[in-house]
C-alpha cells in the first residue's frame, strides 16, 4: 500500500516538474484516430456505431477531449495538420473525455437526412499544451437511409490505408462501393502531391463491396501520390471519394523513373463503354440490409467465398429486418432442402441389396 502511494507521488512530481507540452501528449499530435466503421453495410437508420483510438492519457493542465462531427463532402488528401474548409460540423458527438476507455459512441441517425457522411474528429486540449492536432476521417462513409427514400450511392478507397503506406513496383489499392442501380463502374485515377494534374490509371471497374485493382507504380517519380474514385452509374449519379492517407512511392533497389517520363503511358484506356445497354448486375438492389429487403437469391460467390453483390444479407437478416415476407420464402427452401435430403436417405435406407 505504502509503495502504491509513494509510486503516485513520484509520478505527480514528475509531472508537475515536466514541461507543459509533455502532460498529455508529451508533443506527440494531439488525434482521435477513426478506425471503424470499415463497411458500408449496414446502412443506418435509427444510428450508427463509430470507433476511434487516442492516447487516453491524463492532462494535469486540464481537460482533454474530442468533438466529433459529419461532413457530406470528402475533403481532398492534404496534410493531417491541414482542416480543409470543405469540411462541415454536422453535430455527431461533443466533449467526450479522452481517458474514456470505451472509444466508442453510437451518432443517433434518426434525425438525421438520408444522405452519405464521412465522420471526422478533433481533439481539444489546454492551451498550454501545444501539440499539434491532426485530422481524422473514418475509414468509410456513414450510409444514412430512412424508409422511403431512395438508397444513396456510396464509395470509399480503403487502401492505402495508413500514413506509412509504401510503393514500389506494385501497389494493390483496395475500394468499396455502395451501388443502389447496379450498373456503377469506377474510375481510378492518381496525382502526385500539390500537383493539378491527374492521370488515370483504370477504368470501368466494377462497383463491389470489396473491389481492388493492381497499379504499376514502377515507372512512378518517387515522391508522394493521391488517389481519387469515380463512381458514375446509368441515372446519371456521380460519387467521388479520396484517400485518406497520401501513398509514398519508393524505388531503393530498382532503376529510378526519368523524372520527366511521361506518366500517362502504358495506361489502361480510359474509353468508357456505353454499359447502360446492359442489364444491370442486380436490378432488384435497393439496400445492403436495415430498411428495405436486399435479395441473396441468385448471388454468385467469387473464389473468396463472397459475392459480388454489394449486399451481405442473409437469410436470417432479411427475416429479421424486412418481415416475414422474405422470411418464408427462405424457410420455404430450407424446408425443400431438407425434404430432398430426407427422402435420398430413406431411398438409401430401404434400397434392395444386389446379388452378385
Amino acid at each position: 500500500m505504502f509503495e502504491d502511494v509513494a509510486m503516485k507521488r513520484a509520478l505527480f512530481l514528475f509531472f508537475l516538474a515536466a514541461p507543459a507540452s509533455a502532460y498529455a501528449h508529451g508533443g506527440q499530435p494531439a488525434v482521435a484516430d477513426l478506425v471503424a466503421p470499415t463497411s458500408l453495410c449496414p446502412v443506418a437508420d435509427d444510428g450508427k456505431t463509430f470507433e476511434w483510438v487516442d492516447q487516453d492519457t491524463p492532462a494535469l493542465s486540464g481537460e482533454v477531449f474530442i468533438n466529433f462531427y459529419a461532413t457530406r463532402v470528402q475533403p481532398e488528401t492534404t496534410f493531417r495538420t491541414e482542416f480543409p474548409d470543405v469540411l462541415e460540423e454536422l453535430p455527431v458527438a461533443f466533449s467526450v473525455p479522452e481517458l474514456d476507455l470505451t472509444n466508442q459512441a453510437y451518432w443517433k441517425t434518426s434525425t438525421v437526412a438520408t444522405g452519405v457522411y464521412w465522420i471526422w474528429s478533433q481533439v481539444f486540449e489546454p492551451p498550454e499544451e501545444m501539440s499539434p492536432r491532426y485530422l481524422s476521417l473514418s475509414p468509410v462513409p456513414v450510409v444514412v437511409h430512412h424508409e422511403g427514400d431512395a438508397v444513396p450511392s456510396a464509395l470509399a478507397i480503403t487502401r492505402p490505408n495508413s500514413a506509412l503506406a509504401v510503393a514500389d513496383q506494385m501497389y494493390r489499392i483496395e475500394y468499396t462501393a455502395l451501388d443502389p442501380t447496379g450498373t456503377g463502374r469506377i474510375r481510378l485515377e492518381a496525382r502526385p502531391f500539390r500537383d493539378d494534374d491527374w492521370h488515370v490509371i483504370a477504368d470501368n471497374l466494377p462497383a463491389l463491396r470489396a473491389g481492388e485493382y493492381l497499379w504499376n507504380t514502377a515507372q512512378l517519380p518517387e515522391g508522394d501520390w493521391i488517389l481519387r474514385a469515380t463512381m458514375h452509374d446509368c441515372s446519371g449519379a456521380e460519387t467521388v471519394a479520396y484517400t485518406r492517407h497520401v501513398l509514398f512511392v519508393s524505388h531503393p533497389t530498382g532503376p529510378k523513373p526519368d523524372a520527366g517520363a511521361d506518366l500517362d503511358a502504358g495506361i489502361f484506356d480510359a474509353v468508357v463503354p456505353d454499359w447502360c445497354d446492359e442489364p444491370p448486375r442486380d436490378p432488384m438492389l435497393e439496400s445492403c440490409g436495415v430498411e428495405t429487403a436486399a435479395r441473396d437469391a441468385g448471388a454468385t460467390p467469387d473464389a473468396g467465398g463472397e459475392t459480388d453483390e454489394p449486399t451481405g444479407c442473409s437469410c436470417a437478416a432479411s427475416r429479421s429486418e424486412s418481415g416475414s415476407e422474405n422470411g418464408s420464402e427462405c424457410g420455404a427452401v430450407v424446408l425443400l432442402a431438407l425434404g430432398l435430403l430426407t427422402a435420398r436417405t430413406v431411398r438409401r435406407r430401404f434400397r434392395r441389396p444386389t446379388r452378385s
